[in-house]
This record gives structure tokens, sequence and C-alpha cells, in this order.
């Protein structure tokens, strides 16, 4: 059965590529949703799969690796029968948000070379 599952990342988890790497974990494990930067410096994830799926996300996330730290999940559930979404997006902010954070997971992966 596919669960439904509505998820809050605090930490430092934007202008570091978060809701990218998220988004290329959820598409491997065939999980439908979202991602998108709150105002609050928090992510939100909704998504749709299968539990053992969402719990391989979930644990991906708790194991993010720097620049991504994660402080805090908070999580809430709902058995879905059929998914609302075709794919996994990133929801994108406004146009200035998204090129500084575009600029700034780049100066972060050159500081590692």
């Amino acid at each position: 059965m596919q669960k439904q599952t509505r998820i809050k990342v605090c930490g430092a988890v934007h202008g570091v590529g978060f809701r990218y790497n998220v988004r290329t974990e959820a598409n491997q494990r065939k999980i439908t949703g979202y991602v998108k930067n709150l105002d609050d410096g928090s992510v939100e994830i909704e998504c749709v799969g299968e539990q053992e799926k969402i719990d391989e996300l979930l644990a991906f996330i708790r194991d993010a690796k720097e620049p991504m730290y994660v402080e805090d999940i908070q999580m809430s559930y709902a058995n879905s029968t059929s998914s609302k979404y075709k794919s996994f997006q990133i929801i994108p902010g406004d146009l200035a948000s998204e090129v500084i954070e575009g600029f700034s997971t780049w100066y972060r992966a050159l500081e590692r070379i």
C-alpha cells in the first residue's frame, strides 16, 4: 500500500543542494511528490510511495553529508491509494532566491575540490 508522508527538515538545508539530492534519491526509489524551501529556513517534502522506499529516503535525509546538516525531522503520515503526483519535483522559490542558492551550492562544491 502506498503511503503519503509530509516531512519537514530543519537545519542547514538551504543553499547546499539538499533539494536536488532529495529529488535524486526519491526518483531512484520511484517516490512521487515534491520538495521545496520554506521561508523559515526549513525544507518541506511531500512524498507518496511504498513505506519501505520512504523509510530509505528518510535514512538518506538523516545521514545527510556536509555541507548539509539535518537538525530535526518532523513527519506526518496518511494512507494513500493513489498518488496525485506523476513524478518527484522541486518546487522553486522566487527567481532571486533560486539564483542565490544556485551560486551558493556551486561555490560550496568548488570549496571541496
